[in-house]
């Protein structure tokens, strides 16, 4: 019985990353393919090599025991920390797919944290366990990228771009579009190898984890960390080439209208900042969240209104909504399963 409902939350945790680095793909793509820096195909094509060099530098570089050991914090025994992985993983899987169909960037890493740590606190609530889980670090990890990254992004292009927009006219009109169409493919490059290097860890700390409760004492043996990296950088980059041009057009055109110039500055704003912080830190900022911001700072920056404030009023309501709603599903889905573990 553990077995068969150790494998099902596997396959749920492996469905998570394919529709989530579906969901989260647009991030990178829709400014350079808006723009004709590079062709939708190749777009997706590298993506998904991008993502799985991520996820290999997060195995090579950034060793996953420590983000394995805090995960396990919230799953203290097998039959409740399968109920609980299992009841976050169905409540993101919804969300990611509801905001796609809406096209709304939302944060994956939020809306598995938020329901990871709901569910866990809601199995202690209920009595479910002895050992009450811990939330400090799901919370610190969950509010200060959420809320910081898109200020600062947003920030951070909006000012860039009186110096930028300043040397742009210096130029003429096609050498400028040539350099804004680099920037934007190497902006592009960092931010789905910072999606890679962001969502690579996670997966891998939630795979391994859910075999220790299963009692897989193999799965957690140092010779398979490298095929547990395999399986999810696999399931990232096919996650890849399903596309989120819904979310893609929501970025580049629903939202705001950038041109090439504004567009490349947020695409390079947005890489600057999700690489160097997911190498350098444990801090595990929303792609999502930081891209989208980047371009409405970029494109709010300019002379004509493009600005279309009914969608960015849904795209912000969507990050407000994100944690408390998928924390509230998760809870109430733990609390409704939760009479299965007496079976």
């Amino acid at each position: 019985m553990l077995l068969a409902a150790s494998a099902a939350v596997l396959v749920l945790a492996l469905a998570f990353a394919v529709i989530s680095s579906g969901h989260d793909v647009s991030n990178a793509i829709a400014m350079p393919v808006r723009h004709r820096a590079l062709t939708a195909r190749t777009a997706l094509v590298m993506a998904a090599v991008l993502n799985v060099l991520g996820v290999a530098l997060v195995a090579l570089l950034m060793p996953t025991q420590q983000a394995t050991e805090n995960l396990e914090t919230l799953l203290p025994d097998p039959r409740t920390g399968l109920l609980v992985v299992a009841s976050a993983l169905i409540v993101s899987i919804a969300w990611a797919l509801l905001t796609w169909q809406r096209g709304l960037p939302a944060s994956m890493g939020a809306t598995l944290t938020s329901s990871l740590l709901a569910a866990s606190l809601t199995a202690g609530a209920l009595g479910l366990t002895n050992y009450p889980p811990s939330s400090a670090w799901p919370l610190g990890l969950l509010l200060l990228p959420v809320v910081l990254g898109p200020l600062v992004a947003f920030a951070l292009s909006w000012i860039l771009l009186i110096p930028v927009v300043h040397l742009a006219s210096r130029f003429e009109a096609d050498q400028v579009t040539l350099s804004a169409r680099v920037v934007l493919a190497i902006g592009a490059t960092a931010i789905n190898l910072g999606h890679g290097v962001i969502h690579g860890p996670r997966m891998i700390a939630l795979v391994t984890a859910v075999a220790g409760l299963s009692g897989l004492s193999a799965l957690e043996a140092p010779e398979a960390a490298v095929a547990i990296a395999v399986v999810v950088a696999l399931c990232l980059a096919g996650g890849s080439l399903l596309g989120g041009w819904q979310i893609a057009r929501t970025i580049s055109s629903r939202m705001v209208r950038p041109d090439a110039v504004r567009g490349a500055t947020a695409q390079a704003v947005a890489g600057a900042l999700l690489l160097p912080v997911a190498l350098g830190s444990d801090v595990q900022m929303s792609t999502s969240q930081t891209t989208a911001a980047a371009v409405l700072g970029a494109g709010v920056n300019q002379r004509f209104r493009s600005t279309h404030h009914v969608v960015v009023a849904q795209v912000i309501g969507c990050w407000i909504i994100t944690i408390p709603a998928c924390a509230a599903a998760s809870a109430v889905l733990v609390a409704a399963a939760s009479p299965l573990l007496s079976l």
